[in-house]
């Protein structure tokens, strides 16, 4: 007996037994399931469930005692005692308590279902609820809880070895924690601006007797002189529960990744590729359960939840290798720019740093929201590329650091690592020899470093440990080194018969090609910028270019037609706009801008779609007051984008006429006349191009380039962009509850777009098509606005304090 609350270190003293130890956990982990789960309120314990778990003459005791002067029912008394596991005694008998017999009474009522769990990864539970409730809701009702629990599938979770899911109760070589929460994501609120999913706790039984019956053990408990030893804290202490909460790379993250960010056919390849690549350990996992044959049979038809619970035998490393080699063969198509992240469940971040999973074109990463995380990890990748206990090594590093004085050389290092960017000084480290390749690829998680380039191999590092990779350099680049080639032969043309070669006629088609697609590109970018109601959006603020292209070409085309101008037709909905046509459109939407300044009133935002806090407070405000972003603008900011549309137009047009030397190109002679008129068309579409890129109505994606903070508050937010584009954010600001990006993310600034002085300018993200925007197409669907008891913390977690079948364990 111990006479005081035992901690957790000294319980883990007195029980040194490994056997018992491990049985222990598992013991713990089986209760831990009976906790969480969701009971209906004529839930009845079933036959057998005494003889599985066996009590130690302290948990009989009690057990007696609840029975004759408490008058708890004989089973409810001895499951009670189970789940509270111990109090300053043990209550568990765990020598002799059976876990193969208590894991297949479980698993049978996982599958009669008299213990539930729901599917809460993906979108089919927020669907569901989309579905059953029209309501923002605060609570769900033990009946509205069965009754979301019917319209999903069952739900996959993992504690320790056991995974629950529509397989029953499997077990798994690779352990991890994945308990399910009562608090689950499921609805988006009415609110424009709110971007957050919100969360409906579910309710258990609380009128099943192994429940109702629960007050009176918690009474006899709290009213005990003996203090609670932390028997809880025990099996965290033997499983190691330190270890994986320190992780730095991932810690059981990645189920939520697989849950909402990877399709059913992405899960079914990595499914294949874990059958292949692991056949002896994996197939014999699964042998059982899926019939034999080839792997792409033998995953045929199955389900989501099956195809989860299946995946999460193998362990993280596998997982992780599986969706990097998947993305690397293009099997999971991830563009440039695209990173997955879990939807739903972004709540969900694990460890002691809050890591989240990615999936990007470089591969699975796990990121956490310290700013300075990615530059730890980098410290310590630097510090085991070179050991210092070999001569050689320390040597090498010596070498490597020269010109960074100090005698001591981890000083060294660190001046090293303060004062050269990530990328110089990972190119500098990780390449200088193999064995430096092979640790950093190691540290990161790159199966085979060998066989990629030094560009990509840093830049796939830079990924693995967090870093912002900038992915899209310049989407002009080109089109301004053609513009650099055809200058410098026109005016070559003058002295030498360049003008009439091949050389020319080539370069000239693919510069006017690149201007077309360029200002197609820019037009579409600009009317959508202009007159889309980005609020409204079910993506708000973002920008897909092959949907939203279509959407505001569609719009130009009505606006060419409301113009009343019929000497002119153009077809903006063309696949293939000629540059006369992408010229004159500039001036469409000009005019466009013009008139809607006429029907403003007719365009005002409904007041039911307004944020609440508008008008209820003078600290923050909301002034996107019309459904056309142009009207929320300033008014020195309206003219200017209306003088620099009409300025593109008109300077491509007169008196060069652009559109028609692109006609004449292949025609061109070395003559004076033509040399001028071709110099002056390239003066005009610098100019014009040059406004369009200083408007920001060019789709130039900036950069996160630095930040300064001050000891009140304050901060500033660099972005910068190709040819020294440059937009400076200020912080903290009465308009950053609008719904606008975050600050941490590459974006497209509209520079010209300013809705409040002196530089808070409308701003999108890039939007892929893929895979993944097509799992979450309809996504989110607003709820309509009503009561709501309390709103969901922004930082609630992953587990909840109240539980299915209480336990002793002390809420989390």
């Amino acid at each position: 007996m111990t006479s005081m609350a035992a901690t957790a270190k000294e319980l883990a003293e007195q029980y040194g037994d490994p056997l018992w130890r491990r049985k222990f956990v598992d013991l713990t982990d089986l209760l831990q399931i009976l906790a969480d789960c969701i009971i209906p309120n004529d839930y009845s314990i079933p036959d057998g469930m005494s003889g599985a778990l066996l009590l130690t003459e302290a948990g009989t005791r009690m057990k007696d005692r609840l029975i004759r002067k408490e008058h708890v029912p004989i089973k409810e008394a001895h499951l009670m005692c189970a789940l509270t596991v111990g109090h300053d005694e043990l209550f568990l008998n765990v020598e002799e308590t059976d876990l193969d017999k208590l894991s297949n009474l479980i698993e049978g009522q996982l599958r009669n279902r008299r213990i539930r769990f729901p599917f809460s990864y993906g979108r089919k539970l927020y669907d569901a609820y989309s579905r059953l409730f029209e309501d923002e809701k605060d609570v769900l009702t033990i009946d509205e809880t069965l009754q979301l629990i019917e319209a999903v599938p069952d739900g996959v979770y993992q504690y320790g070895k056991y995974i629950i899911g529509p397989y029953g109760l499997l077990q798994s070589r690779a352990e991890r924690h994945v308990r399910f929460s009562r608090v689950v994501p499921a609805y988006h609120c009415s609110q424009p601006t709110c971007k957050s999913v919100h969360q409906v706790r579910l309710s258990t039984g609380y009128d099943a007797p192994i429940n109702d019956e629960r007050k009176k053990l918690r009474r006899i408990l709290d009213e005990s002189i003996a203090k609670a030893a932390d028997w809880w804290g025990l099996a965290l202490e033997v499983d190691n529960f330190a270890g994986a909460f320190y992780a730095d790379h991932h810690a059981a993250t990645l189920v939520g990744l697989l849950g909402d960010a990877v399709s059913d056919d992405e899960l079914r390849h990595l499914l294949v590729f874990l059958l292949d690549e692991t056949k002896g350990e994996f197939r014999a996992a699964v042998k059982d359960l899926l019939p034999p044959g080839a792997a792409e049979k033998m995953v045929e038809g199955l389900g989501r939840d099956e195809m989860q619970q299946l995946v999460l035998l193998a362990n993280e490393e596998r997982i992780a290798r599986g969706l990097d080699r998947l993305v690397y063969a293009g099997i999971i198509e991830v563009p440039r720019g695209e990173v997955r992240r879990p939807v739903t469940n972004i709540r969900n971040r694990s460890g002691a740093f809050q890591l989240t999973p990615e999936l990007g074109h470089l591969g699975v990463r796990f990121v956490s929201d310290d700013p300075g995380f990615a530059s730890l990890r980098e410290r310590e990748l630097l510090d085991r590329l070179y050991l210092r206990d070999n001569e050689t090594d320390t040597e090498e590093l010596d070498w490597q650091l020269r010109g960074f004085d100090s005698e001591d050389l981890d000083e060294r290092l660190e001046n090293f690592f303060r004062s050269t960017d990530p990328r110089s000084a990972l190119t500098r480290m990780i390449l200088a020899r193999k064995t430096n390749m092979i640790a950093a690829c190691e540290y990161v998680g790159i199966e085979d470093g060998a066989h990629l380039s030094d560009e990509l191999l840093v830049e796939t590092v830079l990924w693995k440990l967090g870093f912002d990779v900038r992915i899209e350099q310049d989407s002009h680049g080109r089109f301004w080194d053609l513009h650099q080639r055809i200058s410098a032969l026109t005016q070559a043309s003058r002295i030498s018969g360049i003008g009439e070669s091949e050389t020319f006629r080539g370069v000239a088609s693919a510069f006017f090609n690149e201007l077309e697609g360029l200002l197609a590109d820019a037009l579409a970018f600009s009317t959508w910028v202009l007159l889309v109601d980005h609020t409204s959006q079910r993506f708000p603020f973002s920008y897909n270019d092959a949907d939203d292209r279509a959407t505001a070409l569609a719009l130009l085309q009505i606006a060419h037609q409301e113009s009343g101008n019929v000497a002119e037709e153009f077809d903006f909905g063309s696949d293939r706009l000629e540059l006369y046509a992408l010229i004159r459109g500039f001036e469409v939407l000009a005019k466009k801008l013009d008139a809607v300044k006429v029907q403003q009133s007719s365009l005002s935002r409904p007041a039911n779609d307004i944020p609440d806090f508008e008008g209820k407070t003078a600290i923050k405000e909301f002034v996107f007051k019309s459904r056309v972003p142009y009207l929320n603008l300033t008014e020195a900011a309206q003219d200017r984008l209306i003088k620099g549309l009409k300025s593109i137009s008109a300077g491509l047009l007169h008196p060069v006429e652009v559109h028609q030397v692109r006609n004449d190109y292949s025609h061109y002679r070395r003559t004076s006349p033509e040399i001028e008129r071709m110099v002056r068309a390239l003066d005009a579409i610098r100019d014009a191009v040059k406004e369009l890129e200083n408007l920001g109505l060019a789709r130039l994606l900036c950069f996160p380039a630095g930040f300064e903070s001050d000891a009140w508050g304050r901060s500033k937010h660099r972005f910068s962009g190709p040819r020294s584009v440059e937009h400076l954010f200020a912080r903290p600001s009465k308009f950053d509850w609008m719904g606008l990006p975050d600050l941490q993310t590459s974006q497209y600034i509209v520079r010209a777009a300013v809705f409040a002085e002196p530089n808070e300018v409308l701003r999108f993200t890039p939007r892929f098509e893929s895979e993944f925007s097509r799992m979450w197409a309809g996504y989110p669907a607003r709820r309509q606005s009503g009561p709501v008891a309390g709103a969901p913390s922004e930082e609630s977690g992953p587990h909840v304090t109240n539980v299915g079948m209480q336990t002793g364990r002390t809420p989390e």
